[in-house]
């Protein structure tokens, strides 16, 4: 039986079952039993400071002031024994560790309390999938340090601050936009999400008994403009900030209104999903949206945005695409930061040197293709993409780096790899869950696209190698059943 609120569940109320689909839900299920509903909470600090002063007092004032929710929630501790064993006590909770530069390097028991940290967070050991070092420009410089020198050494190290506005920065990314094409998913699964995590998965339950939702286009327009608001003011990763302005909002709402006009006049409803469905396919700022939306893994835009998706994945799961096929291979040419897949790999061989199988989940409708070509040539305009889309988001938020700035910003951020999926996909021909083939609805027909809901769960069978080479073709295996 597999427990209501894993992304395991998600299967279990779509899926006919076979011996190979009953083999690969166990399994997932295996990297998910130690959750437990009672334990599941939003995020709790956990504050490392060898002084306590004034300074960081101050700092745990201005978190709170602008996270409501951490009072009560942030625990700090001057003493490296101590903060072990409160870290070990509370690992099944949801954590953002955060650390003075003297505590980081402290040593206890014959290693820093960094190197202890980062690899209890390596071997899935603690809920958590961030470090934030919050130290004195001084105590950087005088030990020659910097983002990319840390993140070398110290996957989870996500961020470097030396201000109260720095420290506000990094814990607005980390907590409300963060930015993963994918993650791994194991007992840490709901990290993204915390107690939120049902109402996420609700949204892409697709059965019988769900209707396409109805859609009041006035208030999904303000919703939008909402989003567009505080995507422009918070210091957010995402590139929402880039796709989405007040021209972009009046265009989405005009493909809406004239959509459902269509949908009101005498069509069947197959007809109807296919309208629904061609506002997606059709590359367009409202496609652009929903994924970039999806990507940000930000419960806050999920709760804008919970009708627009449901419209999206109940009309992708009643089309009918006329596949009569049990068995695919398909591909997705992707980029994808050296930062993200180097943890990613670091994690799989983990896994696999302990005997322990890895799921991979994709948080968007995931488009792949028939043709290994088609995804090669993806492939490669990606990090062309990337590049000019860093370069804008530099130019709109006006960003001033001077000698000191450089040591906080991690280049490696901006390198990339070029990254080929291989999926290994069996389905029942008849499952309304299994990806679905659009091409006859897509723009690029050419491409020979399969499309798959959100949140799909991917054992990962193979990945290549990560090294230091910026913009490397990698390559990765995985295999998915329904």
């Amino acid at each position: 039986m597999i427990r209501k609120g894993s992304f395991a569940h998600i299967y279990q109320n779509s899926n006919s079952k076979t011996k190979e689909f009953e083999e690969f839900t166990s399994t997932l299920y295996s990297q998910t039993e130690q959750l437990c509903e009672n334990k599941m909470q939003e995020f709790m600090i956990i504050w490392g400071d060898y002084n306590q002063s004034q300074d960081n007092q101050m700092a745990k004032m201005h978190l709170i002031q602008c996270f409501p929710f951490l009072k009560d929630r942030i625990y700090q501790f001057q003493d490296s024994q101590i903060f072990r064993f409160i870290t070990i006590n509370l690992s099944e909770k949801n954590i953002l560790f955060l650390m003075s530069g003297q505590f980081a390097y402290q040593q206890y028991d014959g290693t820093s309390n960094l190197e202890w940290l980062n690899d209890k967070i390596r071997k899935q050991e603690l809920h958590s999938k961030s470090i934030i070092i919050f130290t004195s420009l001084k105590f950087i410089l005088q030990n020659g340090l910097s983002i990319e020198i840390l993140q070398k050494q110290f996957k989870y190290v996500t961020q470097l601050a030396v201000q109260y506005q720095n420290l506000i920065q990094s814990f607005d990314k980390m907590i409300y936009n963060r930015i993963h094409i994918s993650f791994v998913q194991n007992k840490n699964l709901d990290y993204f999400f915390g107690s939120q995590v049902n109402l996420v998965l609700n949204l892409f339950q697709c059965h019988n008994s769900l209707q396409i939702p109805q859609i009041n286009y006035e208030n999904e327009f303000y919703k939008w403009k909402k989003i567009c608001q505080y995507s422009k003011h918070a210091d957010i990763q995402s590139p929402l900030s880039l796709y989405l302005n007040e021209s972009d909002i009046k265009s989405m709402y005009k493909i809406f209104k004239s959509c459902s006009i269509k949908n009101q006049q005498e069509c069947s409803y197959q007809e109807k999903v296919q309208n629904i469905l061609n506002l997606y396919t059709k590359e367009s700022v409202l496609y652009k949206f929903i994924n970039l939306s999806m990507n940000t893994m930000n419960f806050k835009i999920y709760k804008y945005l919970n009708t627009v998706y449901q419209l999206f994945s109940r009309s992708l799961y009643e089309y009918q695409d006329g596949q009569k096929i049990t068995k695919v291979v398909l591909y997705r040419g992707c980029a994808i930061q050296k930062y993200q897949y180097d943890k990613l790999y670091e994690e799989y061989l983990y896994n696999q040197n302990n005997g322990t199988t890895t799921f991979i989940c994709f948080p968007q409708f995931l488009s792949t293709s028939l043709l290994k070509e088609k995804a090669q040539q993806i492939m490669s305009l990606k990090i062309d993409q990337i590049k000019q889309q860093q370069i804008n988001r530099s130019k709109i938020t006006q960003v001033k780096s001077n000698e000191n700035e450089k040591l906080l910003k991690s280049i490696g951020f901006d390198d990339q790899y070029k990254l080929l999926i291989k999926i290994d996909a069996k389905f029942d021909d008849k499952n309304k869950f299994k990806p679905k083939y659009i091409s006859k609805l897509s723009s690029f027909q050419d491409e020979h696209e399969f499309l798959f809901q959100p949140f799909q769960s991917f054992r990962i069978d193979y990945m290549q190698k990560a090294n230091a080479v910026n913009g490397s073709n990698m390559q990765m295996t995985l295999f998915y059943v329904c």
